[in-house]
């Protein structure tokens, strides 16, 4: 946490730039290790203290350590869960708090925040049903970049949803899953378009994302290098996408599979 930390305070001025939310492989790790690198900037943002951000960074860290005690045949299941299955795996939350909760050297707050980081505001969240207050802000956090990560990766069982639409769909949930202040200072800190990312866009066009726009994060700049009929242009040119609002971008292009279409 020491080194990540450090790294985020000498970057200060950085937007958060995406990890590789395409792996398949160690999903849950690179999922913890996404959860804790967003969280512990949007702490930063906030203005949280040295110990305060080296609690809320091991609380995202290892919000979810709790998978680790759930059998495999159900963590790793390639298609929908059952509804035994379902309430198994909801398991995860109270089996971390139990992991973490007599550490000594862990804040007893970085076990709630693997206890509570899936409760809700309007108490629709598990696995005790609590609301608004009595859930901590740490885990509050948590809960808002974990389903964003969630969304976004790719899964055996389903396709990653496109950023913006991740971020919409966490806006459906403002002020009855998610704060609505923590959400705008996710939006507004968070490139979900990060600067070098591959993209396509509903024109046929496709190109490189070499700039972000503070304001509107889902509309950045993009250096397009292929023209409509995916023929390469010879002559590269930036198109600033905020000022083209009838082209989004429709599909991003990974090393592994690519996003699906908005």
């Amino acid at each position: 946490m020491s080194t990540i930390l450090d790294d985020l305070y000498s970057n200060r001025d950085a937007m958060i730039m995406l990890l590789n939310l395409q792996s398949v492989d160690h999903y849950l790790y690179i999922h913890s290790l996404n959860v804790c690198v967003y969280t512990s900037l949007l702490g930063i943002a906030r203005g949280y203290s040295r110990d305060e951000l080296m609690t809320l960074g091991l609380g995202s860290l290892l919000h979810d350590v709790g998978k680790s005690r759930i059998p495999l045949d159900v963590l790793l299941k390639p298609g929908a869960l059952s509804k035994q299955e379902f309430e198994e795996m909801k398991r995860h939350t109270e089996r971390g708090y139990q992991l973490l909760k007599d550490e000594p050297n862990l804040p007893l707050i970085v076990a709630h925040c693997a206890f509570q980081h899936h409760e809700r505001l309007d108490g629709s969240g598990y696995p005790r049903g609590i609301r608004g207050s009595e859930i901590h802000d740490y885990a509050k956090w948590i809960g808002i970049v974990d389903s964003y990560d969630a969304m976004t990766s790719h899964r055996i069982y389903r396709n990653a949803m496109l950023p913006h639409q991740a971020v919409e769909l966490l806006y459906a949930g403002s002020e009855t899953l998610y704060d609505t202040e923590m959400l705008r200072l996710f939006r507004d800190k968070v490139a979900i378009y990060p600067v070098g990312m591959t993209v396509e866009l509903s024109s046929g066009q496709s190109g490189v994302i070499v700039d972000v726009n503070t304001l509107t994060m889902h509309r950045p700049i993009v250096r397009i290098l292929t023209n409509e009929g995916g023929e390469e242009l010879k002559t590269p040119y930036d198109m600033d996408l905020s000022k083209h609002l009838s082209i989004m971008i429709s599909r991003v292009v990974t090393n592994g599979p690519a996003l699906a279409e908005a």
